[in-house]
């Protein structure tokens, strides 16, 4: 699909950053355009855990403590696992 000839021609796939902004990866873009309305990726998918603060902390309410221990206790994933694939 990323080599597909008519997808490139039109620009579908955009190219955004990692979180840390070290490598850059091609994504596939938004599924149609607009004449008067600019539209763009703007930002390439979240790393493990980059939002588990916001999301259980602000969100739903849990302590820092809380969310320490599920990190512990192994519930909550900060980091992938030495025996799965991680992302280049």
């Amino acid at each position: 699909m990323l080599d597909d000839p008519q997808l490139n021609a039109r620009g579908f796939f955009e190219s955004l950053p990692t979180a840390d902004e070290q490598k850059h990866y091609r994504y596939p873009g938004l599924m149609f355009r607009m004449a008067r309305t600019p539209n763009a990726l703007h930002a390439g998918p979240a790393r493990l855990g980059e939002h588990n603060r916001e999301i259980y902390c602000d969100l739903l309410g849990y302590s820092e403590e809380q969310l320490a221990e599920l990190e512990q206790q192994g519930l909550v994933a900060t980091a992938y696992p030495l025996s799965v694939w991680r992302p280049e």
